[in-house]
């Protein structure tokens, strides 16, 4: 990476982090493993693109977790490995639906 796109790399993980410390926000969706260490250390709670799927799958917005994974890689190039890919799937079967909310966000 460059050093003018490392740059605007940081820049963009600490104004996610700074916004989702002012909104108070339950979590910050962030994909990027270092980014995820910074939102961490800044005591934040992360999730990604596998964890909101199963949440979703969980709280019933979504039928299918597979289907949105396949969605992801055929639209957005979107890649799991195939461990990990394995392993959401699992846990998607076996979660038990749940009716609430998505997720809460504070906006102020």
């Amino acid at each position: 990476m460059a050093e003018a796109e490392q740059f605007s790399y940081v820049l963009s993980v600490l104004a996610n982090v700074l916004l989702a410390i002012k909104m108070k926000a339950d979590f910050l969706l962030i994909v990027e493993r270092d980014g995820r260490a910074v939102a961490r250390q800044a005591g934040l709670r992360v999730r990604g693109v596998l964890g909101v799927l199963l949440r979703a799958k969980a709280t019933g917005w979504i039928p299918s977790v597979n289907a949105e994974i396949e969605s992801l890689r055929s639209r957005a190039g979107f890649f799991v490995a195939p461990q990990l890919e394995a392993e959401i799937l699992r846990r998607s079967c076996s979660t038990p639906f749940r009716a609430q909310p998505l997720f809460n966000v504070i906006l102020d």
